[in-house]
């Protein structure tokens, strides 16, 4: 048979015993009650938790936080997406700015196209545009 466990009360001081008998010895409260000294690495604790918790909030959002740099990384994102967009109409420019020097044919289809201008000796046969039946 084992032996009965002494009962312990339910009441708040009782469960912050038994809490305050788990922390290292230095946070233990002491027997001095009163002693100035006693309340000092509690104090400290508690400012460097505080200290600790203020730095993990100032690094989630201040100025150059967490939520900055992730929005900083889609604009970057964005910009690159801008820039490879930009670098392909500056090849598709290039390409028709070198037909239009070395490319007569492309220079008469532009001018036919835009401009409608025709060969003379060429007849325009201009259709009506077809109206679409409901």
């Amino acid at each position: 048979m084992q032996p009965k466990r002494p009962r312990q009360s339910r009441g708040m001081a009782a469960r912050l015993n038994r809490w305050s008998e788990r922390l290292p010895g230095w946070l233990r409260p002491s027997d001095r009650a009163g002693h100035p000294l006693d309340a000092l690495p509690r104090y400290f604790f508690m400012f460097v938790l505080l200290f600790a918790m203020g730095m993990i909030l100032v690094s989630l959002i201040g100025e150059q936080g967490m939520i900055a740099y992730i929005q900083l990384k889609g604009e970057a994102r964005q910009l690159r997406s801008e820039v490879a967009a930009l670098d392909a109409r500056r090849v598709e420019l290039a390409q028709e700015i070198k037909a239009l020097r070395d490319d007569p044919a492309y220079i008469e289809l532009l001018a036919r196209r835009r401009l409608g201008l025709v060969r003379p000796g060429e007849l325009i046969i201009q259709l009506p545009l077809r109206k679409e039946r409901p």
